[in-house]
């Protein structure tokens, strides 16, 4: 599954551990990027086998090695590789929590005392402090007034239409502490089909089309919040969490940073939020 280490990509086996790992160079100030295997990688050839591999282009190519296991290897080194290109690495040099100074220091002691780690959107968003703040106090202004469950579907029905796994992720996790597992799979695979009430399906919708086709909402839109029984209110805080998450998917998307999975997502739930994406 998907993790990071040291902020870098990598793969863990079923038990969590850290099986492939990638090692920027821009990051390390290198020639070339490595992709490593710890020792929980089953990749044991004899007495003496590879546990890294240098990377210049995109390593797909070369000729073939015909050794009994250099398919799985491969396998394993191009899924990485599709991740590193498809935009699961970012190129900002974020420091280590143990290097971090002055506000990034404090944002960064924040996170880990509150999830135990430093997420990668932390580091990559945190490279501008001031902007980072700025963010956690608008946020916390649109979504401290707002019913949580609403706030948090709605999050999911922006992040989901913007194709956001990092905050499908994360907001998945948040999730569970007001709406079910069983029923947030639902949601997550299929908010139409998922019992919820007409209003819950009409404002992700609202959502979704903020974030795919702003530009074609006319009042008609609102109209329809208002005849689900949103007051005026309830509508501006709607649109502003859905565009606020608009605001931060598009960032993270833009500066290609890794998808973090956090710990504590089941399998069928994990699956469920990104992989219709």
């Amino acid at each position: 599954m998907p993790k990071t280490w040291y902020s870098q990509p990598a793969y863990a086996n079923k038990e969590g551990k850290v099986i492939l790992f990638v090692q920027s160079a821009a990051k390390f100030k290198t020639r070339y990027c490595t992709l490593g295997f710890s020792e929980d990688a089953p990749l044991d050839d004899g007495e003496m086998w590879p546990t890294s591999f240098a990377v210049t282009a995109d390593g797909r190519g070369g000729e073939e090695d015909r050794r009994p296991d250099r398919a799985r290897r491969r396998l394993v080194v191009d899924v990485a590789l599709s991740r590193w290109h498809d935009g699961g690495m970012s190129i900002i040099v974020t420091p280590e929590p143990g290097e971090a100074t002055g506000e990034v220091a404090e944002i960064y002691a924040e996170d880990i005392a509150d999830m135990g780690y430093v997420p990668s959107h932390t580091r990559a968003m945190a490279t501008n402090p001031e902007a980072y703040r700025a963010w956690e106090n608008l946020i916390g202004a649109i979504a401290r007034p707002m019913d949580k469950r609403r706030y948090e579907l709605i999050t999911l029905a922006a992040a989901g239409a913007l194709r956001s796994k990092a905050c499908r992720l994360a907001h998945g996790k948040k999730s569970l502490k007001f709406i079910s597992e069983n029923e947030l799979v639902r949601i997550a695979r299929d908010y139409h089909d998922a019992g919820l009430s007409a209003a819950e399906v009409a404002m992700m919708e609202f959502a979704e089309k903020l974030s795919t086709d702003s530009a074609e909402m006319t009042d008609a839109d609102s109209t329809t919040l208002r005849e689900h029984g949103f007051t005026d209110r309830e509508i501006v805080d709607i649109a502003l969490a859905a565009a606020a998450r608009n605001y931060y998917s598009r960032a993270l998307h833009a500066l290609g940073v890794e998808v973090d999975v956090p710990s504590g997502l089941s399998e069928p739930l994990r699956s469920a939020l990104v992989d219709t994406l």
